[in-house]
């Protein structure tokens, strides 16, 4: 497991190489980076991180902090202002959880996910398909590229798999989840999805 703490505009990116704990780039896409273990000098505010392949804790700090906890359970804190959670896969998404999500201030960001990725039926929609929250139970005639917050488990379930939107039971078989911890639906339900939501 991978802990990263801490943090202008700099990267954390422990998924660069495999291997290595650690990969700080201090400009995104530049070559300008340490591999291994990392150093980050007294007053360097690191202000976006990028998790590897393990479970990684990833815990911002008081700027807007831009994390993605990459593949497997990552537990994410913001730690205040306007802080994005970034997932860009279905996988990369499933089980992770936000530990301090604030509604109305924070963002989930799903736009690197195709609601309808790699079936057949895909074709016949073009470019990336965007998810649409939903208020209500899934039931068997749910569709694909819906999310739905569980009250009880505090999952928000996400279906891009048409079959497992279609099943008797979509709401127990979804295709990732993302646990937002102390959040109530209701509060979710009651603000537009755009307030909270990069679909």
């Amino acid at each position: 497991m991978g802990c990263i703490q801490g943090g202008v505009n700099g990267y954390i990116d422990d998924a660069a190489d495999v291997g290595y704990f650690g990969h700080f780039s201090k400009r995104k896409g530049t070559d300008d980076d340490d591999d291994g273990g990392f150093v980050i000098a007294s007053g360097v505010v690191i202000e976006n991180a990028i998790g590897g392949n393990g479970d990684d804790e990833i815990i911002g700090n008081d700027v807007a902090n831009e994390l993605n906890g990459g593949a497997g359970k990552d537990n994410l804190w913001g730690h205040g202002e306007k802080d994005t959670f970034v997932f860009s896969s279905a996988p990369d998404a499933d089980a992770d959880t936000i530990k301090d999500f604030e509604i109305g201030v924070d963002k989930i960001d799903l736009s690197g996910i195709d609601a309808l990725k790699d079936k057949w039926w895909h074709d016949y929609w073009d470019g990336d398909q965007a998810f649409s929250y939903s208020e209500t139970t899934p039931k068997s005639d749910f569709s694909a590229g819906k999310l739905w917050f569980n009250d009880s488990t505090k999952a928000l379930s996400g279906w891009v798999d048409f079959e497992n939107s279609l099943s008797s039971d979509p709401a127990s078989n979804p295709d990732f989840e993302i646990f937002l911890e102390g959040i109530d639906k209701s509060a979710l339900d009651a603000l537009p999805q755009s307030d909270w939501l990069i679909a």
